[in-house]
């Protein structure tokens, strides 16, 4: 399993971007486990991706985390950021104003850019070994 964490640097969330193939008794599961607790069951059995919500055992700070099951296309990565950008919004009760939505547009792509740097930096590693 690889993780990476981002700070929006806006908000006071975090968006953790992980990915793993991994089964409900997996090693890689405990591996996430050790890092987060998850504030529902999360499961990847039959799914490109899930997103949920979680706290960071560090510092014990509210992410979401965007759990991909393999390298996906990214057409998969702007559903699952648009996730994130939702949870983000009922988290800090913002609501979405459907005739401005340009703070939801600039978390969409900030989001989409953060899993498009985390897979470039997976695909990197993979090579070398």
């Amino acid at each position: 399993m690889k993780y990476c964490l981002y700070e929006t640097g806006i908000y006071p969330i975090k968006l953790m971007v992980a990915v793993s193939e991994w089964n409900e008794d997996d090693e890689e599961r405990k591996q996430l486990e050790a890092v987060i607790t998850p504030l529902s069951k999360i499961s990847l059995t039959d799914t490109e991706a899930i997103t949920f919500q979680a706290l960071y055992k560090e510092d014990d700070s509210y992410v979401v985390c965007i759990l991909f099951n393999g390298p996906q296309l990214d057409d998969v990565w702007a559903h699952e950021a648009d996730h994130f950008v939702n949870m983000l919004f009922i988290f800090l009760e913002i609501d979405m104003d459907l005739h401005n939505d340009e703070p939801h547009a600039y978390l969409l792509e900030w989001a989409y850019n953060r899993i498009r740097d985390f897979f470039k930096s997976y695909v990197i590693e993979k090579k070398k070994k």
